[in-house]
């Protein structure tokens, strides 16, 4: 059995993929039978070159998959195949793709940045986003702990349901509603 590891994000430096490798190198020397997918399009074209380059001349490259953009309704389908969600990111407005992955009910290993915590609250198990080691031990963890997966996934899957289109809609309408009902008094 190999326990599948997800990255899904376009690929900008503040996105810390180079952090998630470090460690996944390393994380591999003691558990052989992994694998990283990595969905999602490079920002620049010389990111491209050096992480395929970085990662075909290790150890690694049969185990990291590098996936590409793919088309988003087939993404919840990688999410069901994968034992494990990693978000990395260092910044973010509203972090979208953490909210897909909490829907999704796999466990999720997290950026500790804000608005990360805001989100997800205490369904996740954070690290810092710039920490190789902090990554490492985290990695290990949840890898290990099969109960403490179950725990955060099905937390993180109930958390999600506070977050949808219909209730942003509705509550943005409402918003500008009375804003505009004071501006006329």
């Amino acid at each position: 059995n190999v326990f599948k590891i997800l990255y899904v994000s376009n690929i900008f430096p503040y996105k810390n993929l180079d952090k998630v490798i470090d460690a996944f190198e390393l994380l591999i020397k003691s558990f052989p039978n992994i694998q990283l997918d990595i969905i999602g399009e490079f920002y620049r074209y010389s990111d491209k070159i050096k992480y395929l380059k970085r990662c075909s001349n290790s150890n690694i490259s049969s185990s990291i998959n590098f996936l590409g953009s793919i088309s988003h309704d087939k993404i919840p389908g990688y999410y069901k195949e994968s034992d494990l969600f990693v978000f990395s990111s260092s910044c973010e407005n509203m972090p979208n793709i953490l909210i897909e992955a909490m829907s999704s009910g796999i466990p999720i290993l997290c950026s500790s940045k804000q608005p990360m915590p805001e989100f997800a609250q205490d369904s996740v198990i954070y690290y810092d986003p710039k920490s190789v080691i902090d990554l490492l031990d985290k990695f290990v963890l949840l890898i290990s702990d099969s109960n403490l997966r179950n725990i955060i996934s099905d937390k993180s899957y109930k958390y999600s349901f506070k977050y949808s289109w219909d209730k942003c809609s509705f509550e943005t309408f409402n918003f500008i509603t009375e804003i505009i009902t004071k501006n006329k008094k």
